[in-house]
């Protein structure tokens, strides 16, 4: 479910900074990044198992790599497209919002879990939802922990597209 280990966490933000130092150009063919999750599942955001066993230092380095890998996503210098294929959850959701351009699978169910269990999006979801939605939707969002799928997510304004799930990609690239 690519749930979010604090390895992947980690590599993800070194991978958004990355990006950031890359000198884009036209003699190296890079014009977009395109995110997708492998699998079943976009992000099923923080791997709570782990995260049960995260010292207080640990869960703090969790928490900064969460949201630098945020923060260093929504700077790339090249457009950014998530396609989102399936369950974005958390930190899943806080990415996608991150990325210039969101296309999802029909069949894809998005969502702020955490909130359920009085956990606040912590990575960023909670500042960039609005912006991309408009503060009423999000707060509903964020505040019920509702669920929703990849064609309401486009009625609201967050994703450009859904597709079916096994032409998302092709269409995302």
């Amino acid at each position: 479910m690519n749930a979010l280990s604090a390895q992947l966490c980690h590599e993800m933000h070194e991978l958004a900074t990355t990006l950031n130092k890359v000198e884009f150009c036209e003699e190296n063919g890079v014009r977009a990044v395109v995110v997708t999750g492998e699998g079943k599942a976009f992000s099923a955001g923080r791997d709570l198992k782990e995260s049960k066993t995260h010292s207080e230092e640990e869960a703090a380095k969790y928490q900064r790599d969460a949201i630098m890998a945020v923060f260093e996503f929504s700077k790339v210098p090249v457009p950014t497209l998530v396609a989102v294929n399936g369950a974005a959850f958390g930190w899943g959701m806080e990415l996608a919002c991150a990325a210039d351009f969101r296309m999802a699978a029909n069949e894809a169910t998005m969502c702020f879990p955490e909130t359920a269990l009085g956990i606040f999006p912590g990575a960023a979801g909670s500042v960039l939802l609005p912006r991309l939605i408009g503060m009423q939707r999000a707060k509903d969002l964020i505040y019920t922990a509702r669920r929703f799928q990849g064609e309401e997510s486009v009625a609201m304004g967050l994703c450009m597209e859904s597709h079916p799930k096994v032409d998302l990609l092709e269409k995302a690239l």
